[in-house]
């Protein structure tokens, strides 16, 4: 048990939650890995998802007119279809 080793506020608090920085790293380190992705075309989405509605959602994110999560979505699917479906 960590009863004798952790402060009594810290055993009685609630839980906290705790979220990953996707902002920063997909501004960051992984651009250069999801930037590519995002804006080459992707056969399977033909008939869709249009190229250019992905483009446009990138540079919106990069304007920061939209949070992480919608691009990080399209490139996890569009790196799905290019591992699996090429």
């Amino acid at each position: 048990s960590m009863k004798s080793l952790l402060p009594e506020s810290v055993q009685r608090r609630k839980k906290m939650g705790f979220t990953f920085p996707f902002e920063l790293w997909m501004r960051g380190a992984l651009r250069p890995e999801i930037e590519p992705v995002l804006l080459s075309k992707t056969e399977q989405l033909d008939g869709l998802v249009s190229q250019k509605a992905v483009e446009e959602v990138w540079n919106d994110f990069l304007a920061r007119k939209i949070s992480w999560s919608r691009p990080w979505a399209l490139y996890v699917l569009k790196s799905w279809l290019n591992k699996n479906l090429s």
